[in-house]
């Protein structure tokens, strides 16, 4: 009969990607069973375990890397995803029966090894050798009676308690490197430093484990968070093996980006950050499935149109992103333009009507001030050509003040665009 924890890994293999987020019920019994054997308590009554400082990010306490294994999906797809490049590299059709074992590195294991130790009883001695690399004694003591009780020790290259930065990697040496060492858009944790570290430690056919981790920009309508109507930036980072040598040879031109701002609608004012994760092939991990991928929204930015948001990716002992970008002073959506502005087809109020439907569409526009200012809106109207009420959706369409400005154009081609606003 398997190991109670070998069931449900085997469940998580063989399940359906679809049905994944499903299986909270075996996360809970899988954590409860890892907590048995290690007697590790997710829930101490008092947190004496701290975080280790690195020369570049937070090595997490073995509680904090404890109770990363309930995330359901984060789980799942880590531990599918490297079972999928194992089993790709033992099934080639260039594998015979005399081949070397697999050398895998795990480094960062935590205190239940989650993506590989629970794996290994799928697997022989001849098939993997794993080498596994934590800075804290006490999880490697808690993993230690984890192999035991799973009867995998044979499985165990070596076991090294160290600063994983400080460890002497052996050059072309390891057929995976698996580390998991991240927070959201890379922050405060050193898993692009360890990459860079260890990349030289893969042979030339080797992969690293997660294979890409993207963060990216990108803007979305006021209070809104439907991925679907985000307007994409662009790319800030990509840590993958090609980015990791390059940081590793002192090349730093990856942590830099330029993202041009594009025309947008003008309720578009939320700026926010998402984190994407290719564990390997198609085990992904996207926009707010697990911790890792939760995105940063800073909201209400409304980036100038036609400007430039500029990223830095700062490795040193809390990384994190250096960003600035310039904001428009086009369109005030607190404080609309006083009635006297004629800068938009020299005619008084226009501007000001234009930036009222912004904020009616926000839900931000003064009940009083639509009472108290509809004689003004309709002889607006009336002077820019249009029709009331039969206008007022078509009006309510324009997001984008030239948008607005280029359909009066065509309703009134007696007007001039004289607004200053660009």
């Amino acid at each position: 009969m398997p190991h109670p924890l070998t069931r449900i890994i085997c469940q998580y293999l063989d399940s359906p990607v679809e049905t994944l987020a499903n299986h909270k019920p075996l996360i809970d019994e899988m954590c409860a069973i890892l907590c048995n054997i290690t007697g590790m308590d997710l829930n101490p009554t008092v947190m004496s375990e701290r975080n280790t400082a690195t020369a570049k990010g937070n090595a997490v306490s073995p509680v904090v890397a404890g109770r990363c294994a309930w995330e359901i999906l984060r789980s799942q797809v880590f531990i599918r995803g490297v079972y999928a490049a194992i089993r790709e590299r033992l099934d080639s059709p260039d594998r015979d029966a005399d081949s070397t074992p697999l050398n895998i590195l795990y480094a960062g294991t935590g205190p239940f090894g989650l993506l590989i130790v629970p794996l290994l009883p799928l697997l022989s001695a001849k098939e993997v050798q794993i080498t596994l690399l934590d800075i804290h004694d006490r999880s490697l003591t808690l993993l230690n009676k984890l192999i035991d009780e799973l009867d995998v020790r044979d499985r165990i290259a070596a076991i090294h308690c160290t600063d994983i930065l400080k460890w002497p990697a052996p050059v072309a040496h390891y057929d995976l490197v698996v580390s998991e060492t991240m927070t959201a858009m890379l922050k405060a944790e050193p898993q692009v430093a360890i990459f860079a570290h260890l990349v030289s430690a893969l042979k030339p056919s080797g992969s690293l484990i997660p294979e890409q981790i993207q963060v990216n920009a990108s803007l979305l309508a006021a209070g809104t968070f439907d991925e679907q109507s985000a307007i994409p930036l662009g790319r800030m980072f990509s840590l993958d093996r090609q980015t990791a040598l390059a940081i590793a040879s002192g090349d730093e031109r990856c942590f830099s980006a330029q993202l041009v701002i594009l025309e947008h609608p003008a309720h578009y004012t939320d700026l926010q950050f998402t984190t994407e994760i290719v564990v390997y092939g198609d085990h992904r991990l996207t926009r707010g499935q697990c911790s890792l991928t939760m995105p940063f929204t800073r909201h209400k930015v409304r980036l100038e149109i036609g400007s430039t948001l500029e990223s830095r990716y700062v490795l040193n002992d809390r990384p994190d992103f250096e960003i600035r970008y310039k904001v428009t002073n086009a369109v005030n959506y607190d404080t609309p333009a006083d009635s006297s502005d004629c800068s938009m087809f020299g005619i008084p109020h226009a501007k000001r009507l234009w930036q009222k439907v912004q904020l009616l569409k926000l839900n931000r526009l003064d009940p009083g001030i639509v009472q108290s200012e509809q004689d003004l809106d309709l002889q607006c109207y009336r002077a820019l050509g249009l029709q009331y009420p039969d206008d007022l959706a078509e009006l309510f369409s324009k997001d984008s003040l030239s948008d607005f400005e280029s359909w009066v154009m065509t309703r009134n081609q007696s007007l001039t665009n004289h607004s200053a606003v660009s």
